[in-house]
C-alpha cells in the first residue's frame, strides 16, 4: 500500500494577541427615591435629620444574574440530510448539531427548555432554507455537491449562565475553501431569558476599543504575512465595524467562564473567521464589566471551543490568554481505485505549540467530542471517541510548551435514546459534562462481550481519572498495556503443537485464503510463521496447518478430512518449541513515540500478528535488551551508523529531527513505515528488517 499523506482540517489560526489596558465605567444615572430605576421599583429610605437621600443610599436594581447552584443536565444531538443523484453521487451532505435540556430537568426549567427548543429549530430552519435552494441548483447541474456543517459548542454551563454558539461552515464547490458564520445564544440559567450585551458590559465603548486593538493586531500581521495586502484597516475603524457587524448579525458573542468572546465570521475583516476575547482579568479598574457577571465567575468549568476559529483561554489564570484549538486530522484511504478521506486523530494546539495523537485502530473513527477543562489554575481536556465498535475517553494536559496525554478508559460519555427528538439523529444524545466531579459515563466492563454500564466518574490533579460509583475498576489504558479489538494481547499465544502440515507459501495473503477455504469447510485450521519455531524451515513461509494438535495421533486424525479436500501429500510434523513471536508494526507518526536514552515506547501502533493473529493495536517498548537480529540488514534503517544499537539508533535519529531534520529525512523519515520485530508480552526483543509501505 502507498504511504498515507497526513492533512489536518483547514482551520484558520490566530496569531497570539498582547492584552491591552481598560476603559472607565459610565457614571450610574440619577434615580429619586419616588422613580424606578429600571423595572425595579425603589423604596423610599429614611433620611437623616431631615436631608435628602444622597446617591449611595439608593437601592440598587435587583441583580438578574442568579445561581441555581449547577447547571441542568444538557444533552447534545446530532442530526443529518442526505440527498443523492441520479448516479447515486452524494449531492447533498448536511450535518447539524444542536443541545436540548434532559426530559427530566426540562420540567423544572420550562423557561430555558423552551429558549433551546427555539435556537434548535432556528438551526434547523437554516439547514432547511440552504437545502431547498441547493436543490434548485442541482435541477440545472446534478454533478454539483454541497457539503455543510452546523456544529452546535457549549461554551459555559453552570447554576448562572447557558452559553453557547453555532458553527456554521461550508466547504467550497470549485476551492475547496471553507466559509463560516456564527451564531450564539446566552440564557440565564434559572428563566432561560437571553442575556443582553447591555446586561454584561458596563462600558462599551472600553470594551470595544480593548476588543479592536487585538483584531488589529492580527489583521496587522495576516494581511502583511499570509494575504500580502496592504493594512487599511485601523483600530477605530475596526471599532466601528464591530458595532455594524452586531447590527448586520456578523458576528456572534458569549458569555464564557472568563469573559467575553467574540467570533467574527468570513470576509468580515478578513477571508478567514476570526476570533478575539477580552477577559474578566484584564478589567483591572472593575469598570468594563457589570460586577455580578465578574464575580459569577469559577476558577473550575468545562468549555468547547469551535473546530475552526478556536478561542483564548488564559489556561495557567497568569493573566494572559492563549489560543486553544483541537480538531479531528484525517488521512487519504486507497483502494479498488477509489479514495476518501478518515478520522486518523485529534490534533491539539496551546498558542503556537501542537500535538496530535493517533487513533489506536486506523480508519474506524468517527468524531471526537472535545472539552477543555480548567481547574486548580491548570488547564486540561477530555475528549471521547469511537474506533470501529470500541469506545474511549481520554484527558490530556496543557500549558504553552506541552501537551501530554494524562489519562484513559474504555468508556463513552452516557447517552440516551430515550432523549432522541429528531428521526434525522444519526447518533443517540450524549450529556455533555459540565461537572468536573461528574461525568456522566458508560464505562466498558467486560471489552469481549462489550458490555458497558453506567456509571459517574471524575476528574483530578493532572487529568487523573477517578470512578466515583459502581465497581468498575480503573485500569488506564497506559504504556504496559496492549489495546486491540477484543481487548487481548499482542498476537495469538500458541505453545508447541503438532500440525497436520498441508501448504507453505511465501505470500501470506495466499495462506490466508487457503486458511479460509478451510474454515469454509468446517475444518479447524492456521497458519504460522515459520523461522518462530525450532523445527519449521528457517526460511520465512507462512505455513497452513489443519488443527494444532497436543499429540501426534490427534494431528493424524485431520488426515482423512484433509485428503477428501485433496491434500493426499499432507503430513504430521511437531513445531518445536517457539523461539520467538514475530509482528510487524506499523508507524505512521513520529509524535507517537516517547524517546529517552533508556527507553523507547511507541504508543497505540497498528500491530499485525506473523502467525495469523488478529491485527490489534498495541503500545510497544524498546530498551537496552532489544537489539538488530544476526539476520537484520542494517543498511536499510535509515541513519544507522556502525555498531549502534537500536537504542542508540532510535536517539540518534531523534537528535537529527530535533538539530537538522534535512539529514535526518535524506532517505526518508527513518523511523516511519512498517518494522518486523520479535516481542515478549509488550518488549520489542529484536529488529529483523525495516520496509516501506509497498
Amino acid at each position: 500500500m502507498k504511504k498515507k499523506a497526513m492533512i489536518a482540517v483547514l482551520g484558520c489560526l490566530i496569531g497570539c494577541m498582547l492584552i491591552a489596558g481598560c476603559g472607565k465605567k459610565k457614571d450610574s444615572p440619577e434615580v429619586k427615591p419616588d422613580e424606578k430605576a429600571g423595572s425595579v421599583q425603589q423604596e423610599e429610605a429614611p433620611s437623616k435629620d431631615g436631608d435628602e437621600i444622597t446617591e449611595d443610599e439608593e437601592k440598587k436594581p435587583e441583580k438578574k444574574l442568579k445561581d441555581t447552584g449547577k447547571a441542568p443536565a444538557i444533552l447534545r444531538h446530532r442530526g443529518y440530510e442526505h440527498e443523492h443523484n441520479s448516479n447515486g453521487q452524494l449531492t447533498i451532505n448536511h450535518h447539524y448539531s444542536y443541545i436540548s435540556l434532559g426530559k427530566q430537568d426540562a420540567g423544572s426549567n420550562k423557561g430555558l427548555a423552551a429558549s433551546l427548543e427555539k435556537a434548535r429549530d432556528d438551526i434547523r430552519a437554516d439547514e432547511e432554507t440552504k437545502r431547498k435552494t441547493e436543490e434548485e441548483t442541482l435541477k440545472e447541474n446534478e454533478q454539483f455537491s454541497f457539503e455543510e456543517n452546523w456544529d452546535t459548542y457549549v461554551r459555559r454551563a453552570d447554576g448562572c449562565i447557558i452559553s453557547f454558539v453555532t458553527e456554521y461552515v461550508a466547504v467550497g464547490e470549485f476551492d475547496g475553501q471553507y466559509y463560516s458564520e456564527y451564531k450564539a445564544h446566552n440564557y440565564y440559567t434559572d428563566s432561560g431569558e437571553e442575556i443582553g450585551f447591555e446586561d454584561v458590559i458596563a462600558d462599551e465603548d472600553a470594551f470595544f476599543d480593548l476588543l479592536a486593538g487585538k483584531l488589529s493586531e492580527y489583521y496587522e500581521y495576516a494581511k502583511k504575512n499570509i494575504y500580502q495586502i496592504d493594512n487599511d484597516t485601523d483600530k477605530d475603524r475596526i471599532k466601528d465595524s464591530i458595532k455594524d457587524y452586531m447590527k448586520e448579525g456578523s458576528c456572534a458573542w458569549t458569555v464564557d467562564p472568563q469573559g467575553v468572546t467574540f467570533f467574527l465570521n468570513s470576509y468580515t475583516g478578513l477571508p478567514e473567521a476570526v476570533s478575539a476575547a477580552v477577559l474578566f482579568s484584564e478589567d483591572k479598574e472593575g469598570k468594563i464589566f457589570n460586577e455580578e457577571f465578574v464575580e459569577s465567575a469559577r476558577d473550575e468549568w468545562i468549555m468547547q471551543v469551535p473546530q475552526h476559529v478556536g478561542s483564548y483561554c488564559d489556561t495557567d489564570d497568569d493573566g494572559e490568554a492563549e489560543l486553544i484549538r483541537a480538531y479531528a486530522v484525517e488521512e487519504m484511504k486507497q483502494y479498488e481505485g477509489s479514495e476518501e478521506y478518515y478520522i486518523s486523530g485529534l490534533k491539539i494546539t496551546c498558542d503556537s505549540f501542537s500535538h496530535s495523537f493517533r487513533t489506536r485502530m486506523t480508519g474506524g473513527t468517527d468524531f471526537y467530542d472535545v472539552f477543555f477543562m480548567h481547574k486548580d489554575h491548570d488547564t486540561g481536556l477530555i475528549e471521547g471517541h469511537y474506533e470501529y465498535d470500541s469506545a474511549f475517553i481520554n484527558t490530556y494536559t496543557l500549558d504553552k510548551d506541552s501537551i501530554d496525554e494524562a489519562d484513559a478508559v474504555r468508556g463513552m460519555f452516557e447517552g440516551s435514546d430515550e432523549e432522541m427528538d429528531d428521526e434525522k439523529e444519526d447518533h443517540i444524545p450524549c450529556f455533555i459534562p459540565t461537572d468536573l466531579s461528574k461525568i456522566r459515563v458508560k464505562l466498558e466492563e467486560d471489552s469481549e462481550a462489550r458490555e458497558m454500564t453506567n456509571d459517574i466518574l471524575s476528574i483530578g490533579p493532572k487529568g487523573k481519572i477517578e470512578i466515583r460509583y459502581g465497581e468498575y475498576e480503573h485500569v488506564p489504558l497506559g504504556v504496559n498495556e496492549a489495546v486491540d479489538e477484543t481487548g487481548a494481547g499482542v498476537g495469538r499465544d500458541i505453545e508447541p503443537f503438532f500440525g497436520l502440515w498441508v501448504g507453505s507459501f511465501k505470500d501470506k495473503n495466499e495462506a490466508q485464503e487457503l486458511v479460509s477455504k478451510l474454515k469454509d469447510k468446517g475444518l479447524d485450521a492456521y497458519y504460522v510463521y515459520s523461522p518462530e519455531w525450532e523445527n519449521l524451515n528457517k526460511e520465512p513461509y507462512y505455513c497452513v496447518t489443519i488443527g494444532e494438535s497436543g499429540s501426534e495421533p490427534e494431528a493424524q486424525d485431520y488426515i482423512a478430512d484433509a485428503a477428501k479436500e485433496g491434500f493426499k501429500d499432507a503430513y504430521v510434523k511437531y513445531t518445536g518449541s517457539r523461539l520467538s513471536h514475530r509482528i510487524c508494526y506499523y508507524l505512521h507518526n513520529e509524535s507517537d513515540m516517547e524517546i529517552s536514552p533508556d527507553e523507547v515506547v511507541i504508543r497505540y501502533v497498528t500491530v499485525e500478528d506473523l502467525s495469523g493473529g488478529t491485527n490489534s493495536v498495541a503500545t510497544l517498548i524498546v530498551d537496552k535488551d532489544t537489539v538488530f537480529d544476526k539476520s537484520c540488514d542494517t543498511q536499510y534503517f535509515g541513519n544507522y551508523r556502525k555498531g549502534d544499537s537500536v537504542l542508540e539508533w532510535f536517539n540518534y535519529n531523534k537528535e537529527l529531527m530535533d538539530t537538522d531534520v534535512d539529514k535526518y529525512l535524506e532517505k526518508g523519515p527513518a523511523l516511519k513505515g512498517v518494522f518486523d520485530v520479535s516481542v515478549t508480552g509488550n518488549h520489542i526483543d529484536a529488529f529483523y528488517g525495516t520496509y516501506w509501505w509497498d
